[in-house]
């Protein structure tokens, strides 16, 4: 990455993004989703525990819905090597890890509909709409769903 020529003053939660820590604001305050990622060689639970210690997100109803749901339970899958899982287990797997990182202020998110099954979609689309009412959630998507959520910036 570079840092880019820009004019004026460019701020992250009131400081100047020339004296932040980058690396530090992104293990503790950004979660993302990427595509295309190398699989890693461990079960879904070592994926998440390396990952993440503690989270309350199980709390939440519309996390629930999409993670323990019954096409989709994460619980039912844990024992399974991360290179066993279909695709879209694989996307709830990732996306589910994302979610479960603690006190962060912005979740960007790559595709994060892509290979769902279809009847979870819409409670995925629904919890990122939940998500996005008290942090910023910044999806990249060629899916015009995303639309619903909320407020839409297009850069050209």
């Amino acid at each position: 990455m570079y840092t880019p020529i820009k004019e004026g003053e460019v701020l992250i939660n009131n400081e100047n993004i020339d004296l932040i820590n980058k690396k530090k604001l992104r293990e503790n305050n950004i979660s993302c989703l990427f595509q295309d990622v190398p699989l890693p060689s461990c079960t879904v639970a070592e994926y998440i525990r390396d990952k993440h210690t503690n989270s309350n997100s199980d709390q939440n109803e519309a996390f629930k819905k999409v993670f323990y749901s019954s096409q989709f339970n994460i619980k039912r899958i844990l024992d399974r090597k991360m290179d066993e899982l279909s695709t879209g287990e694989l996307q709830l797997v990732k996306l589910y890890s994302a979610f479960l990182k603690e006190k962060v202020d912005c979740y960007l998110l790559d595709e994060p509909l892509a290979n769902i099954y279809p009847e979870l979609q819409y409670d995925t689309l629904n919890l990122l709409k939940q998500m996005a009412q008290t942090k910023l959630v910044i999806i990249i998507s060629h899916d015009l769903q995303f639309e619903k959520i909320g407020k839409t910036i297009k850069v050209g």
